[in-house]
C-alpha cells in the first residue's frame, strides 16, 4: 500500500513539474564573446571580457530580463563569475534584443594557456507580462 501511494505520489510531482514548465516561453538565448583572447600573452590576474547576449522572444507577449548570471565551467584560459547582477531589459513580442556586457575575469597566465577552450554557463531570470517568473539556463564554449 506504502509503495502505490509513494508511486503515485512522485508521478504527481513529475507532472506538476512538468506542468510549471510548459507554461514557461520557449526564448531563444544565445552568448557571444566579443574580445579575444587567443593572441594575447595574459599575465595571471584581472582581465577584462566582452559578450553581446541576444535573447529571442517567439511568443505573443513582452518577456522581461530581470537578473543575470554568468560562470565559466572547468578549466579554460580564464575563468569568470559574475555573482547575480540585476538587469530590465525587455524583449518584445516576436523580437529578438541584445545587451553588450563586460565583466572582469581571471586570467590563468601564459600564451598557452590563452587558447584554451572556455565554457561559460548562463544562468537568466525573467518575468512575463503576467508577472510570472522563470528561469532560463544556457550553455556557450568559446574556442580562441
Amino acid at each position: 500500500m506504502r509503495a502505490k501511494i509513494a508511486a503515485a505520489f512522485i508521478v504527481l510531482i513529475g507532472l506538476s513539474g512538468y506542468a510549471w514548465g510548459a507554461s514557461d516561453p520557449k526564448l531563444g538565448i544565445h552568448l557571444q564573446q566579443l574580445t579575444s583572447t587567443d593572441d594575447t600573452f595574459y599575465f595571471r590576474g584581472p582581465i577584462n571580457i566582452q559578450y553581446r547576449l541576444t535573447v529571442s522572444n517567439p511568443t505573443d507577449q513582452p518577456v522581461t530580463l530581470r537578473r543575470l548570471e554568468l560562470s565559466t565551467l572547468g578549466p579554460g584560459s580564464y575563468s569568470l563569475h559574475t555573482g547575480s547582477s540585476p538587469v530590465t531589459r525587455t524583449i518584445p513580442p516576436n523580437g529578438t534584443t541584445s545587451i553588450t556586457l563586460s565583466a572582469w575575469g581571471r586570467s590563468a597566465g601564459g600564451y598557452l594557456r590563452s587558447q584554451e577552450p572556455v565554457n561559460v554557463r548562463g544562468v537568466a531570470y525573467f518575468e512575463d507580462a503576467g508577472h510570472h517568473s522563470f528561469v532560463k539556463q544556457f550553455l556557450e564554449n568559446f574556442r580562441p
